[in-house]
């Protein structure tokens, strides 16, 4: 398992050049996503204020700014368009816009219950040693 984003960086620090990729198998493969959320309770100003910055980061030239440095698959239509200003080399970069045959591989995680998050999480803390 591997972010696209930690393997665009290991390439930017590999002494080699580039050496990693990512290969979504035949099967398919995973795609997650992070989500902008309004916390319950916020207030009509706090809530306007919440929207405004979502709006923000949404913009297709600002979303390219974003993923030109965190170098993860961006969530807004028109980011790889306004990537070839920014970064060329970056807007060809396919783990950061993956081609349209992996699209056809990918899709999102599922939702868990309770009960699979605390076993799941319990037995990954035991891989990573904790």
């Amino acid at each position: 398992m591997v972010w696209t984003g930690d393997v665009v960086m290991m390439n930017a620090e590999s002494p080699d050049g580039p050496r990693w990729t990512i290969e979504v198998p035949e099967s398919g493969g995973m795609i997650a996503a992070d989500s902008f959320t309004v916390p319950n309770g916020t207030s009509a100003a706090q809530k306007k204020l919440v929207e405004e910055m979502i709006d923000f980061y949404y913009d297709p030239e600002v979303m390219a700014a974003v993923a030109d440095y965190v170098t993860f698959v961006p969530p807004v239509k028109g980011t790889q368009e306004a990537m070839q200003k920014l970064n060329p080399e970056n807007a060809d970069n396919p783990l950061i816009f993956p081609s349209e045959e992996d699209w056809t591989r990918l899709h999102s995680f599922r939702s868990l219950t309770p009960e699979e998050d605390k076993q799941y999480s319990a037995e990954f803390q035991k891989v990573l040693g904790l």
